[in-house]
């Protein structure tokens, strides 16, 4: 398989279960290819990432957990949440 098909597969086994050929056929192209392998460490991340910020009581992701080691200011919170709502990120 190629980078771009395993690319795609990565994907969606965040979705659904693959089928045992495509977890084999991947499994083995990441055995090998070292871009592959930091594609899906960087979808793991990402994923668990998503999971503790959607763990929050919060509805707003900004000011929820201090993920990185760093807080904002209340003033910056309120910039960065009123400048996504004038620009429908949401």
């Amino acid at each position: 398989m190629r980078c771009k098909e395993i690319a795609k597969l990565l994907s969606e086994q965040r979705d659904h279960e693959l089928t045992l050929a495509q977890r084999l056929m991947m499994k083995f192209h990441l055995s090998m290819c070292v871009f592959c392998r930091r594609l899906a460490s960087q979808l793991k991340f990402m994923d668990r990432l998503t999971e503790e910020m959607g763990s929050a009581t919060d509805e707003s992701p900004i000011g929820r957990h201090d993920i990185f080691g760093t807080t904002l200011s209340q003033d910056a919170k309120t910039r960065m949440k009123n400048t996504l709502n004038d620009r429908n990120f949401q």
